[in-house]
């Protein structure tokens, strides 16, 4: 270890004299005013002293640990050092104690913590800062941690994952299906114990469509939950995987720092993979507040956002986990709102689903049959299965969880291109349900059709590695079901992918035996089938002009409904597209590029609530500036 990584103790005569966070940061140059008011927020907040100098920028974090080393009169490590790989667990970590390869114990305590190790004072100990300890531990544990996020689910719960799977399933369920459309023209009758199954399906869908529609306009409109008192805020972690987001930075991290939510008990982490220098080096023109920091994931394969929340949720500390994309503009007061939902919510309740909202859906044909789609989808059909406790297919993002119950489950698949939907089944498989957070976050829409295709195909094909995965396994755990979540379920599973790749047989069909060319009675359920899919799909149209609020102008809403036939139409190409990528990419993650929101100067990742705060209150929180702090006379950062 380089000499100069270890600062040896310095003798103080006042070592017998009990040490506190408090006098550490008058020792540091802040006054006693500073000190008080620290004081008063901490004892609000029930959280450290140090965690709201540290969150508000009045000290680093390097200063107030090597200051804590100073009055304790023990020594500072300020550079990653190596650690002893048997001592790593999830304990340790809690506590931030570790023991580096020469045996020594290395502290980096933090919250409770913190208030342990300094009445404990334990022997020959050394101090470093949280964030030297993580990377110290990351540089030690990468390649397991790599492997782990990618593979712990499949070793813990093989039948739970796609990976298993490869391409020789998405063989085998091209040739039934090219089977059963070849059955269908040439020998109808045998296609009956399928396509009856199948009917009775979609008019399920029909009839869950109904009910959303009739509960949200004859059920009255939910109250919130009572925000919790600031005390009694629990930490809150925020993970927003990034690939190649260089575009929209700066709109992100605004979004994010505009969350009303103490920064003292919240952290936003932003996970960047190892080859992608281009988001590194745009993370890094910002001056990031405290609360935010990045992540590197160590390279592994598959490089998808599963496998990188999987890091992310192995290092956070929250007791809730927040999911934001790249162009998510989350309502600030979200992060608040889902903290009081969970606590007057059962226990069983594992994920808020919020809803998502398209911005700027006036643009063209795909933004406005997307917008259409999320409206419906977010606004009737998401918020009425919550309401009947029936499982839920989970969106990509906005999803709040019980941390202990993602580590329970083992996190993410990391071979599931639509990780959201398969961890939605898999929590109502395992008993838990899922609440509707009303709560909006605004998204991009695809606003052509190259990049609208590619998230489509990478949507079905994640559908139909979430049906293979499920199915598989569903016999064991299908008797833990009552029959409306059996319907549900099954509709997740077969309803939606089946839709979406015979959509234009069943028209075919329907189109056909109207005009009088089928004449059996098979023929004639064949008719009656493409009904129950037409009718679907006017209910759901009908539901908007009822009770939906997608953002679009009337004119354009009407432009959105007529195109709709060729809309669907197209999303059923997609389906035969992602059902070829299944065959010969089954892993392939399609990326979704967005950048449609203007670029912002950095100097803006600091709220402007937090300079609103500073200029109220400007004697609250101002200092002198310190040599081993780079903050100066900067008021609080939010």
């Amino acid at each position: 270890m380089p000499r100069a990584a270890f600062l040896p103790p310095i003798p103080s005569q006042t070592a017998s004299v009990p040490v506190s966070a408090l006098g550490v940061l008058r020792r540091l140059g802040l006054t006693s005013r500073q000190c008080a008011n620290i004081a008063a927020r901490a004892t609000a907040l029930k959280t450290g002293p140090e965690a709201v100098a540290i969150a508000w920028g009045l000290v680093t974090e390097d200063a107030f640990y090597a200051g804590l080393a100073r009055a304790l009169g023990i020594g500072f490590i300020r550079h990653p050092f190596p650690i002893d790989r048997h001592f790593v667990s999830p304990y340790a970590n809690e506590a931030g104690l570790t023991r580096d390869d020469r045996g020594r114990l290395i502290a980096a305590p933090q919250g409770d913590a913190l208030n342990r190790f300094l009445a404990s004072r334990p022997a020959f100990s050394l101090l470093t800062t949280p964030t030297i300890l993580r990377e110290s531990q990351r540089i030690a544990l990468c390649h397991a941690q790599a492997l782990a996020a990618a593979g712990e689910l499949g070793l813990l719960a093989p039948h739970e994952t796609a990976h298993r799977d490869g391409s020789a399933s998405g063989f085998v369920v091209a040739a039934w299906l090219l089977a059963l459309i070849a059955i269908m023209f040439c020998e109808p009758i045998l296609s009956l114990p399928v396509t009856v199954p199948l009917f009775m399906l979609f008019i399920w869908t029909i009839a869950q469509r109904i009910v959303a529609v009739a509960a949200k306009r004859l059920s009255p409109s939910a109250q919130p939950a009572p925000l919790l008192a600031p005390g009694d805020l629990p930490f809150y972690s925020v993970l927003v995987p990034l690939y190649r987001e260089d575009e929209v930075i700066g709109a992100l991290v605004e979004a994010l720092a505009r969350l009303d939510y103490p920064p003292e008990k919240l952290e936003i982490m932003f996970l960047v993979e190892v080859q992608d220098e281009i988001t590194r080096k745009a993370l890094n023109r910002f001056s990031l507040p405290p609360f935010m920091r990045v992540l590197v994931c160590p390279d592994g394969a598959p490089r998808t956002k599963p496998r990188a929340l999987n890091i992310g949720l192995n290092e956070c500390r929250g007791e809730y986990v927040a999911i934001y994309d790249a162009e998510d503009r989350p309502d600030p007061d979200q992060l608040a709102k889902a903290a009081a939902l969970f606590r007057v919510l059962p226990d069983d309740v594992a994920c808020l689903q919020a809803e998502l909202t398209i911005e700027k859906a006036d643009e063209n044909f795909f933004t406005r049959g997307f917008a259409l789609e999320y409206a419906i989808l977010f606004q009737l059909i998401v918020p009425s299965l919550c309401a009947f406790n029936l499982p839920v297919a989970l969106g990509g993002t906005s999803n709040h969880f019980r941390r202990a119950t993602l580590l329970a489950l083992h996190g993410w698949d990391a071979w599931n291109v639509t990780e959201d939907a398969d961890l939605g089944l898999r929590l109502a498989w395992h008993g838990y349900s899922i609440a509707y957070l009303p709560s909006r976050t605004w998204e991009e829409a695809p606003n052509n059709y190259k990049i609208w295709r590619q998230q489509r195909v990478r949507w079905i094909k994640g559908w139909m590695q979430t049906a293979l995965v499920h199915l598989r396994a569903a016999g064991p755990r299908w008797h833990g079901l009552n029959m409306f979540q059996k319907l549900a379920m099954l509709h997740h599973l077969i309803g939606t992918p089946i839709a979406a790749l015979l959509t234009p047989l069943f028209a075919l069909a329907l189109v056909v035996g109207w005009n009088g060319e089928f004449t059996s009675p098979v023929h004639e359920s064949m008719i009656a089938f493409g009904s129950a899919l037409a009718l679907a799909g006017i209910t759901a149209l009908a539901a908007l002009l009822v009770s939906a609020e997608p953002h679009l102008s009337r004119r354009a809403r009407w432009y959105a409904m007529i195109g709709s036939p060729l809309y669907v139409l197209l999303m059923s190409a997609c389906a035969w597209l992602a059902l070829w990528e299944l065959v010969c990419h089954p892993f392939r993650w399609n990326k979704t590029p967005h950048g449609a929101s203007p670029a912002i100067a950095p100097d803006i990742a600091m709220s402007r609530r937090a300079k609103q705060a500073g200029k109220a209150h400007p004697d609250q929180f101002r200092r002198k500036a310190m040599p081993h702090s780079p903050y100066t006379e900067a008021a609080p950062r939010r």
